[in-house]
């Protein structure tokens, strides 16, 4: 069997493409660097160098494979509105309209919980749960994406629906765990809230599990299913992290998070600063915020059950960062 995976060189893709070769399925694999393509062919890996947002380059992708795993996105807390729907809705477009044309047998789609919104909320999400209407430039991408996926669904497309919750693990370096972990490092122990609120994350091999149970499960056809880890406190998580890293988590009024916040939204506002700022009000947001998600769809109807608790998880994440001078 012969699969396409976008996106195949990021965080999640690169652990995806390692368990698919394993598993000897023939490869194809869809990054917009050179480079990267050389390291894909590497591995035994078919390369292909295009664009989500050029429709052909898409088409010509998808042509010849039975399964298409997308993961291309742009993943980011920070950025224009613009690329983010370019790539995140135009191109996820693209691929759902590509695999229609090409009459693939299955797509498994990862979008994210963002598409619900990260906002404060005191219980738990299901997949019932309404897809949000924020303004922040990644949620409404996902949101959007997705609303395009049951417009495809109802078309006919053979697709499932993945959202993951935050997901970390080795390679991760965009947003979550390896910011935090940064700060650590450099002594500033500093975290918002007190705590008490719920952090839900996935480690990067489980999330992986649930990806390949979404490609052979003929009952996720059509569905969409919240995959995500020990659901624990922030408190215990973050404390985990610092206790591997020889340090321990002062929490800190929300208050003094927009405070440390504010100069960081100033400046790379006003100037051509690359990336995303290291502090920001979203992500004193995210820290604080009670964020849960109701995963026994998934357990049911799938068999997902995450294998990896935090403290392995946070314990192989970190000696990988260290390992490869991250952190």
């Amino acid at each position: 069997m012969k699969a396409l995976v976008t996106g195949a060189t990021g965080f999640i893709g690169s652990h995806l493409v390692e368990r698919l070769l394993s598993e000897g399925f023939k490869l194809r694999g869809m990054t917009t660097s050179p480079a990267k393509a050389q390291d894909l062919e590497k591995k035994g890996v078919e390369p292909f160098v295009g664009d989500l947002r050029d429709y052909r380059a898409v088409r010509e992708a998808v042509r010849g494979v039975d399964l298409v795993f997308h993961l291309g996105a742009i993943m980011s807390d920070w950025g224009p509105w613009r690329l983010f729907y370019e790539v995140n809705v135009l191109g996820t477009a693209n691929v759902f309209k590509a695999a229609l044309e090409e009459k693939v047998e299955r797509v498994i789609y990862t979008s994210s919980v963002a598409a619900t919104g990260l906002e404060d909320y005191p219980g738990l999400k299901d997949e019932s749960f309404p897809l949000t209407s924020s303004s922040h430039p990644y949620c409404r991408s996902k949101a959007e994406a997705e609303r395009l996926a049951q417009e495809f669904i109802a078309k006919g497309l053979p697709l499932v629906i993945l959202r993951p919750v935050y997901v970390y693990g080795p390679r991760e370096r965009n947003v979550g765990v390896y910011t935090v972990a940064k700060l650590l490092k450099v002594g500033f122990r500093l975290l918002p809230g007190d705590g008490q609120n719920y952090h839900h994350r996935i480690y990067v091999k489980d999330l992986v599990d649930g990806i390949m149970l979404a490609a052979t499960r003929k009952e996720a056809i059509g569905q969409t299913y919240i995959l995500g880890g020990p659901l624990r406190k922030a408190c215990e998580f973050w404390g985990t992290l610092a206790r591997l890293m020889g340090t321990s988590i002062i929490w800190a009024p929300i208050q003094v998070g927009w405070a440390f916040a504010l100069p960081f939204e100033i400046a790379y506002r006003l100037l051509p600063l690359k990336g995303p700022p290291l502090i920001s009000f979203f992500r004193i947001r995210v820290l604080a915020n009670n964020n849960a998600w109701d995963c026994s769809k998934a357990q049911r109807e799938l068999g997902f059950t995450p294998r990896t608790d935090i403290e392995e998880g946070l314990r192989e994440t970190l000696s990988w960062w260290k390992e490869h001078g991250w952190l």
